[in-house]
């Protein structure tokens, strides 16, 4: 399984990749924008949700759960850290 990050004119996607099979998930908002909403979230182990704008973070047992007016995007612990394409803040 392969997570990679991609800039769009109006935000960033976030695709899910595994086997021949891949799932991409829109997000409002840039691939920066993303990367430091996380770093929010992750920097404070009390905290268990963040939100910028139409984007939300929420902390769950497995990974993050991104979710949006377009629906919700689960990334599991293992491959938040490896992102390929997510910006450095």
């Amino acid at each position: 399984m392969r997570f990679t990050i991609q800039s769009t004119p109006t935000g960033c996607t976030i695709t899910k990749a595994e086997h021949h099979q891949s799932t991409a998930f829109p997000i409002p908002m840039s691939a920066g924008d993303l990367t430091a909403l996380l770093s929010t979230l992750l920097a404070d182990p009390e905290k268990h949700e963040v939100e910028q704008g139409p984007v939300q973070i929420v902390r769950a047992e497995k990974g993050v759960s991104i979710r949006t007016a377009q629906g919700q995007f689960d990334l599991p612990w293992p491959h938040l850290f490896a992102i390929e394409g997510a910006p450095h803040v």
